[in-house]
């Protein structure tokens, strides 16, 4: 079961990297990919110890939305299209209700970060063929890159990436995940996604402050050199898209927000049913805006499922990473909690939840510490430490 998930979840990501929408007459490969996921978490399950905690509260969720899906009285519901959005929501989360080993950790962290790269790559493979643009000129007027997918897709892989290889190289000292830390976030910056890059920082800094063993040298000496290199990086993008960065719009989001809160107040209770956000979208928003996409679960959420519907999916959604940071591996390690954070702060005005890849932030954070003979890597490595103090002490 071990080696069928590692299987899985490299193709899984491997689709979202050839993005099947280019290359597949079958037109949306979302489907694809989620029943993939799904498959990934139940192969996943079956070959590790089961948090039931976890997975209890997998099934509040689904149990939430069942009940405000029958309470609904939204004219253009479908169930086809429920079950679709309850597998989106559900998937990632089964990941996490499994200890995973250090095999899975190893294989996660090296997927992830090589992920922006290998997007990058089939995304130029697709220009050269002239099936897609490398890069997309947004509403500002700036270039951005997108590889094989768009500029919030190449951003979200980007983010995920980024953190993972400052995991990688964490734990490995290794140049090389140094390397592709230097090379994600270079991308990152040239998709301009704004929300990514800042959350990225802010995992990747907690990453260095408490995985990383540095000497007071060489954590002045970072501190002394972070500023001066990211100000270089910013420089060398140009002004376009330091013109984004700086920009204070919200490309068109506010409109479908608008638009999404007239839907809310006339479906406050159960919602219009889990899924079907795109339909409620006027036409004339999504002309102007280009996209059906809420950019915010949380509004998503609530508008879907209902005030109260939404409050006990995200509740859910919280108790799952508390549960994780409180276990005896993860052992309250603030490197988990701020991952989390960021994916919360992700999802306000991004389409976090729903996308293939941001999820996997808080995944990649919880198998940072896995299991080794039913033990704690980072509970064993405290243990070894003190074993050499106290010979240490013998000895002197």
């Amino acid at each position: 079961m071990k080696r069928a998930f590692h299987v899985l979840i490299t193709i899984y990501l491997a689709i979202i990297v050839l993005n099947l929408d280019i290359i597949s007459p079958i037109g949306n490969s979302t489907p694809i990919e989620k029943g993939l996921l799904l498959l990934c978490g139940v192969i996943f399950l079956l070959g590790r110890k089961v948090n039931l905690a976890v997975l209890a509260l997998i099934g509040v969720m689904a149990l939430t939305t069942m009940v405000t899906a029958m309470g609904t009285d939204f004219y253009g519901f479908s169930t086809d299209r429920y079950l679709r959005g309850l597998i989106s929501l559900l998937t990632p989360w089964l990941l996490l209700a499994g200890d995973p080993t250090e095999e899975d950790r190893d294989l996660l962290i090296k997927l992830f970060a090589w992920m922006p790269l290998a997007d990058l790559a089939v995304g130029g493979l697709y220009a050269v063929l002239h099936l897609h643009e490398l890069r997309h000129t947004d509403f500002l007027g700036v270039s951005r890159l997108q590889g094989s997918s768009i500029p919030a897709g190449l951003g979200s892989i980007c983010y995920v990436g980024a953190f993972a290889a400052s995991i990688g190289w964490a734990q490995t000292r290794s140049w090389r995940y140094l390397a592709l830390l230097g090379v994600n976030l270079v991308i990152l910056l040239l998709t301009a996604a704004r929300a990514p890059f800042f959350l990225a920082m802010l995992a990747i800094a907690a990453v260095y402050l408490t995985l990383y063993r540095h000497t007071l040298s060489s954590f002045v000496a970072t501190l002394l050199a972070g500023p001066a290199v990211g100000i270089a990086a910013f420089l060398m993008v140009g002004a376009s898209l330091l013109a984004r960065f700086s920009s204070n719009s919200l490309s068109g989001r506010e409109m479908i927000w608008q638009a999404l809160r007239d839907v809310l107040r006339a479906y406050p209770t159960f919602g219009i049913g889990l899924g079907h956000q795109i339909l409620v979208v006027p036409e004339q928003v999504t002309k102007l805006t280009t996209t059906i996409a809420a950019h915010d679960e949380y509004l998503r959420i609530a508008v879907e499922c209902g005030y109260a519907g939404a409050a006990i999916i995200f509740a859910c959604l919280i108790a799952i990473c508390i549960n994780i940071w409180l276990s005896k591996r993860v052992g309250m390690h603030p490197v988990f909690l701020l991952a989390a954070a960021t994916f919360f702060i992700y999802c306000n005005s991004d389409n976090a939840i729903s996308s293939s890849v941001t999820s996997f932030i808080i995944i990649v954070a919880a198998f940072a510490f896995p299991v080794k003979s039913g033990v704690s890597v980072a509970v064993q490595t405290k243990a070894s430490e003190s074993a050499r103090r106290s010979r240490r002490k013998v000895l002197s």
